[in-house]
């Protein structure tokens, strides 16, 4: 069931509309928008159409002008375009999309609720995981605090691996914490009992443990090979002692 309280009633009928589409047939729905239609924490008024799979964006770019001749085309690259579009009933007001495909596997099946298809928490984790490394935003962060009543902070570190197998995973626990700029985003409407401050004292203290116990290991791992390099120079030094004495 999604939830419909976090998204205004003519940006839910462009999402239904361009749902059904043939072109976007291999696109799921990502971001703030999907993760609020599904676990409903607060509001969203944007679309972001991600795929995995190559697409003609001629045929998609003369699909949407069909749909409403009114787009406006704001980017274009090789991977999709981001265009604004007024919504049904109150033309003056205009809501942006994004449709791409930024070559990054989806890492597990997309959700689908009627036309729509919403990617999955897991595939979201990791974009929004990604996303603290680019931009402050505190959607973001209130985005990864709902997060993490679903998923522990160590599965959603091995949903970034996952998808993002290149990247190196520290460079998220660096960039997290960072707060710098935060404070020039926009506060988020939520539609739960959650602020932004303790959304990010929940996100602070779940990195901490994270990392606190990655120290641990490595410790841990270090300790455990300095012993066996022990043991290893124990025997050998054992074994000269043994040659020496068969020597005499």
């Amino acid at each position: 069931m999604l939830h419909l309280n976090t998204i205004d009633p003519a940006l839910h009928q462009v999402l239904l509309d361009l749902s059904k589409l043939p072109e976007l047939a291999n696109f799921s729905l990502v971001g703030g928008t999907s993760l609020s239609l599904q676990l409903g924490h607060r509001k969203s008024d944007d679309l972001d159409f991600f795929t995995d799979r190559s697409f003609d964006i001629v045929e998609l770019k003369n699909a949407l002008l069909q749909y409403n001749s009114q787009i406006e085309f704001l980017n274009e690259t090789r991977q999709g375009v981001s265009f604004s579009l007024p919504l049904p009933g109150t033309p003056t007001e205009t809501r942006k999309l994004d449709i791409y495909n930024w070559a990054v596997k989806f890492i597990r099946p997309f959700k689908t609720e009627g036309p729509v298809r919403l990617a999955s928490l897991e595939d979201i984790a990791a974009f929004k995981l990604d996303a603290t490394c680019h931009r402050k935003e505190k959607k973001d962060y209130v985005d990864i605090a709902v997060l993490l009543d679903q998923f522990s902070f160590d599965q959603m570190m091995g949903f970034y691996r996952e998808k993002f197998p290149m990247n190196d995973g520290r460079v998220v626990l660096s960039q997290i914490l960072d707060l710098v700029g935060l404070d020039n985003s926009v506060e988020p409407v939520m539609a739960i009992d959650l602020t932004t401050s303790e959304a990010l004292k929940k996100v602070e203290v779940k990195v901490k443990d994270y990392s606190a116990r990655l120290v641990q290991t490595k410790d841990q791992l270090e300790e455990a090979r300095l012993k066996k390099v022990a043991e290893l120079l124990e025997k050998r030094n054992a074994g000269k002692q043994n040659k020496k004495g068969r020597s005499l």
